[in-house]
């Protein structure tokens, strides 16, 4: 089964590049949310874990149900 987030992992080279840490704790505002909501992310790792969790779904998605009914959409 394709997935175009695993099948292409220089798409991870960017959730490992050093801004990338900087960039999530914008994005999650210094983890604030943690202490509010148990599914918020508690630190860097827990959040790119999230991410790469998001993009292995959204690139099965992509894949396997979007591209095959593309040409007929």
């Amino acid at each position: 089964m394709a997935n175009y987030y695993s099948d292409h992992p220089e798409i991870g080279f960017y959730l490992n590049h050093p801004l990338m840490k900087r960039i999530v704790e914008l994005k999650e505002r210094n983890f604030e949310d943690a202490k509010k909501y148990d599914y918020a992310p508690v630190d860097l790792g827990d959040a790119i874990e999230n991410y790469k969790q998001i993009l292995d779904i959204t690139g099965d998605v992509a894949a396997n149900i979007i591209e095959p009914n593309s040409e007929s959409v």
